[in-house]
This record gives C-alpha cells, structure tokens and sequence, in this order.
C-alpha cells in the first residue's frame, strides 16, 4: 500500500531547479501493508446510512459509481483495494471517465459521476491513514510530501512557498496538519505543480479542488508596459470615415507599393509583400492592413505613422496639436511640412518623457516618400491641391525637395538622443539570469503537465494542444506566423511531416519568411523537431486535435474559438496565438508577468550563447536569421558569461591580484 508521486510531475522552482547534483529520483519508504476489500468499503457506508450520516440515495448512487469504475478496471467488489485508487488513481481515474464518455454520457453527468467516485478515494486515504497510525508508520499524507520534498530542503521550500518551516518540519516527522493550515498546503500544492486540493485530501481535509493555481511569486513590474497602458487610454489617431478622400489616397498607396510593375517609380527595395502566411481578417477597423482582401503587413506599420500625425494635427491647443478641423485633415499631403512634422516628434518624446525609436523611423519613412526621382510624393504633383491655401505659392517639387533635406539633417541630428523604448528581455530578466534559462521552460512545462484536466474533453484537448506548441516553439523557434498558419496532413505534405525513420521535421520555403530578401533567401527551412517533443506532439495530433475540429482543416494548432469567430464553422490561422502564449507564460513561467510567442524564440537563443558564449552562427542557424542580427541581440549574454568563463579560467591569477 503504497502512495508515491505518479502522473503529478514534481517541478523544481527556478531557484532549486540551478542546483546541480540534485537527486532525480524521490526516496522511499516502506509503508505499513494491509489488505482490504472493496467490499469492507461497502459495508462502511452501509453503517453511515445506519447511523444517518449520509442518505439512502447518496450510498445507492456512490455504490453504483464504484462498481461501474471497477468494471472499467475488470475489478469485481471482492477483490482488494489496489494501486487503482493510490499510486495510479489519476490515470485509474481518467480511463474511467474516458469510458463514460465513450458510451455517450453528458459533460453533466460524467461530473457528478466523478464526484461521486472521488468520495470513495477520500474513504481509501481515511482507511490508509487509520492503519499507518495504529501501526506506528508514515501516513499517506506523510509519504506524498516526503516523495515531493526529496529533493528540495526544507529553508528552501519554505522560503519560497512561504510557509513556516517549522511546520513544514513537522509535517515531514508525521504531525498531522490542522484544519487552519489548508492555506499553507494549497501553497505547497502551487510550488510543486500538483493539482489544487491533493495535499489536503491526503490529510484528510475537506477540499473543493480545482487546478493549479498561478504562483505566489510576485512577477516583476515592467515600467514600460505600465507606461504604454496609460498612454493607449489617450487615443489620437485620425480615423477616417469610408467616404474619406484619405482613404481612397492610402488604397492607391498600398497598391503603388504591392505592384510587380507599379506605374510610378519606385526604388527596388521598396516594394511591399502581400503575406503568403495571412493571419489577420479584414474589419472595418483594419482596412489599412490589406489590398484587395489580401493581407499587407508592412501596411500597418506605415499607416501607424499616417495616422499618428494626422490625429495630432487635430487635437486641441491644451492636448498640444493644431486643432486643424477633420475636413482638412483628410490628405496624406500634410506630410510635406517640415514645420509640422518636426514638432510632431517633439510632442511625441515629451509623452513619452525620451526619444524613442519611433520618431527617427517615422522621419526615415516620410523621408523616403520625398526622395527626387522615386518617392511617391515626388510623384504625385496633385496631392498639392488638397491642401490649404497657404500651400499654393510654392511648386509641389520645390517643397518635396526641401523636406527631404530637412530630414536628413534632422535625423542626423537627434541621432545621439534616442534612448531605447523597451528592453524585449526585461520581462524575462530573472529567466535570462540563470545558467541555463531553459529550466524555467522546463518548469514551465511541468506545471502545465501537472495541470491537465480530467472529465472534459474539449478542455484536456486544449491542454494537449497548448503543451505540444510550447514544446515545439522552443525546439523550432520559428516566428508566430510559422505556427498560426503550420499545416499537417496525414501523407506527409504538409509543412509537419514525419519521414521513414519515424522522426518529425518541419519545413517551409524561404519565401514565408519575414527576411526572405536577407538571411532566409538564401535556404528553405527543413530542420528536425527535438525528440523530447514528439510524444506529447503525436498526443495531441491522433488524439486531441480531432475534438478541436469543427471542419476539415490542415491547419496543425486549431483555436477552440474566441470572441471574435466562436462561432465559425471554419477554420483559420490563429491569430491569438501569440495572446495565448502570453496567458500560458504568465500562469505557469515562474514570476512571469506574460510574454508572447515571440519572446520563447529569443530565450532559445539566449540558451545557445549562455551555454556556448559565441556561438552566434549557431544561433543565427536556428533562428534562420542573419548572424549580424544575432549578435546585435544576443551580444551581451555573451560578454557577460565571458567574463565569468574568464574568471573561472585565470581564477589563480585574479586571486594572486
């Protein structure tokens, strides 16, 4: 009879899991052994409803639960009390509900059903508890948090769940904990990442259960996301009505730019790619982003641009723009002032109280619109007229030609003042400064493991899901686009595929790359998946993803729907993908406070240059990204673990200094 830590992984907090030489395995202990039967259990109950402490109905339905679990098991009431409701009570526990909706039960039903069945695995625990007592030997509650404290000391623990160490001391000695001390044992059910309420129900505690919970851990404050919050609530871009002239100017825009051969001139790095990957849909409130229904994402990032200066030519004095009216805000064509467009970029770095990048690449983009010969501006003599009087005298020419200049001397000079907006790394700072940053994945994933729902279907499916992309986005860290629109099919043509030796790749031609013009031009992408990911990837494909289509789809990743397209009878690219990494990172990332898909690709590479300072073309490989990028991004985790490489190499010397 022995109670031991099964399909409840046992993560390590982040500052446990650097320790070196700790022990993998948990220590056992022998446990008094007493056999007894389902049918002792039975007759239990049959006193309770004697003595009236539960009902008639309550015995008959809990009775009948029993037996159709042990059915499923191929157990009859006759036989002891085994593993099936100790050590292996949880994968016991979910074959018997997989089998009730097998047979077509409601969710409804499988849930009472459950209910009812757990009341028996609280009468084993009772029982198991009794008998160790009497015997002089380690309770079930004794054993399972001895399993979980192997490996970890008790200061340790309790430092960091924040629990008293005494009582964790006597706990471990065999002291049963009080009814007031459920807050303390939920607390070392959120460190170990086992599910809320196991602890207290192997001491015998009344519990409601429920999953794990986020971490007590205080998550890091990012002063720049604070800052970004109070900022969006003051909203001044210009909106344009579907009328609008400025619509119709912005539409013939992106169009010059799309155009294999555009009617005008245009530089040959210029021109704008039409996504082979779309994730976006066409809304009336993202018009800006597509041409002819096709999605354009460098159309957003320019529009932003647009947008942002014309809004602010029609604030207010006291908000500190022009308070220029909205009918004659309706033109690209303000563009040209150089006036404007300068304390523009003023206005911009007092809100944000420093020079960010924004402004110098706002100033480089309507500089390129005013270039002789190739800018679009240059081109376009008749977005004069759409302007106010006041810019009649001068030819179109003559003042597209004077912007030009004034922005290359004003770029050139505020070069020196611009200050770094964020720092990408900063939410996950405490990660980076491990040794090996990928424990905190590591961690991560068994805390989503520990977390997996039994008795709904749809949910567990989810999990599935939600478990193979973290693996995989670390295996492949691909960007978000990759995994929005990453296909699978069945004879192996799809961008997952499975070759002869049963190993998983995944490819992509070089073209449904970002930098298909730069690093990723020059190779397709074909690399294998880590094989720590394929059992729980074959999981989710032949089992869990089924359950998540609601018609055929080669699309690998289905969305269970959001508020947007629940009810959609198709399916497309995930376009929250990247929020849902933000949740995922953010419920079970140790002191996370959220990062999104894009930030799991940059710790892998943070790995690979901590683990091996300067492997930056390895880095540059798996990232199918330029080197010189790489070490741009990258360089100061290399430096760093440099220095202290250095030190441990030339420690003689430095202690003789």
């Amino acid at each position: 009879m022995t109670y031991e830590v099964c399909r409840y992984s046992s993560p390590s907090a982040l500052p446990a899991a650097q320790r070196k030489g700790a022990s993998s395995r948990a220590r056992k202990r022998a446990m008094f052994t007493s056999k007894y039967l389902y049918s002792d259990l039975l007759k239990r109950q049959e006193f309770q409803v004697i003595s009236r402490a539960i009902g008639k109905q309550t015995a008959a339905n809990r009775a009948s639960a029993l037996r159709s679990f042990l059915s499923v098991h191929k157990l009859t009431v006759d036989d002891p009390v085994g593993v099936e409701m100790r050590s292996e009570w949880p994968e016991a526990l979910e074959q018997f509900l997989e089998s009730l909706v097998l047979k077509g039960c409601s969710s409804r039903d499988v849930s009472n059903t459950k209910s009812l069945i757990m009341s028996w695995r609280n009468a084993v625990i009772d029982e198991d508890s009794l008998q160790a007592i009497e015997a002089d030997k380690p309770t079930p509650f004794q054993v399972q948090l001895q399993a979980l404290m192997a490996r970890f000391p008790v200061k340790l623990v309790a430092r960091t769940a924040n629990v008293p160490p005494d009582m964790l001391r006597g706990w471990l000695q065999g002291k049963r904990p009080r009814a007031s001390n459920d807050r303390y044992l939920h607390r070392l059910e959120t460190f170990f990442a086992i599910p809320r309420g196991e602890l207290c129900r192997a001491a015998g505690m009344a519990t409601g259960g429920g999953s794990w919970s986020a971490p007590d851990a205080e998550a890091p404050v990012i002063a720049y996301r604070q800052q970004l919050a109070g900022r969006t609530q003051d909203e001044y871009w210009l909106r344009p009505a579907e009328t609008s002239p400025l619509r119709k100017q912005w539409i013939d825009f992106v169009a010059y730019k799309v155009a294999l051969v555009p009617s005008l001139e245009r530089s040959s790095k210029a021109q704008w790619r039409i996504s082979p990957m779309p994730v976006k849909k066409p809304t009336p409130a993202t018009w800006f982003n597509f041409h002819e229904g096709r999605e354009v994402p460098s159309a957003g990032a320019a529009w932003s641009k647009v947008a942002g200066f014309l809004g602010w030519l029609g604030l207010t004095a006291e908000r500190g723009g022009k308070a220029i009216p909205q009918e004659q805000l309706q033109t690209m064509a303000w563009l040209v002032d150089s006036r404007l467009v300068y304390e523009f970029i003023q206005w911009q770095k007092q809100r944000a109280g420093k020079l960010t990048g924004a402004g110098p690449d706002a100033i480089g983009w309507i500089q390129h619109l005013m270039r002789p010969e190739v800018g679009y501006f240059c081109q376009s003599p008749w977005l004069q007229a759409t302007l106010p009087e006041s810019y009649q005298h001068e030819s179109w020419t003559a003042l597209c030609e004077r912007q030009f200049k004034y922005l290359s001397k004003l770029a050139h000079s505020l070069r020196g003042e611009v200050e770094v907006s964020r720092d990408p790394f900063e939410p996950l700072m405490h990660v980076v400064d491990l040794a090996e940053p990928l424990e905190a994945v590591v961690d991560m994933v068994q805390r989503m493991r520990a977390d997996r729902p039994i008795g709904n279907p749809v949910r567990e499916a989810v999990w599935a899901r939600d478990l193979a992309l973290v693996k995989l986005l670390v295996s492949n860290p691909l960007r978000v686009r990759h995994f929005s629109n990453m296909t699978w099919r069945p004879d192996n043509t799809g961008n997952l595929y499975q070759r002869a030796d049963g190993s998983w790749w995944v490819r992509f031609k070089s073209r449904y790359f970002k930098n298909a013009r730069g690093a990723a031009g020059d190779l397709d992408y074909d690399s294998p998946v880590d094989d720590a990911v394929v059992q729980d990837l074959e999981r989710y494909i032949y089992k869990h993803r089924p359950r998540l289509m609601r018609s055929p789809t080669d699309l690998l990743f289905l969305s269970n729907g959001s508020r947007h397209d629940r009810s959609a009878l198709s399916h497309s690219p995930w376009r929250d993908l990247s929020r849902r990494i933000e949740w995922l990172t953010r419920r079970y990332l140790w002191r996370c406070p959220g990062v999104g898909a894009h930030a799991m690709r940059q710790l892998t590479g943070t790995a690979i240059v901590k683990a091996s300072p300067g492997e930056f073309v390895t880095v540059a490989r798996v990232l199918n990204d330029r080197v010189a990028t790489v070490e741009r991004h990258y360089a100061r985790f290399s430096s760093a673990d440099g220095n202290k490489r250095m030190s441990e190499l030339l420690r003689n010397s430095f202690k003789r200094m």
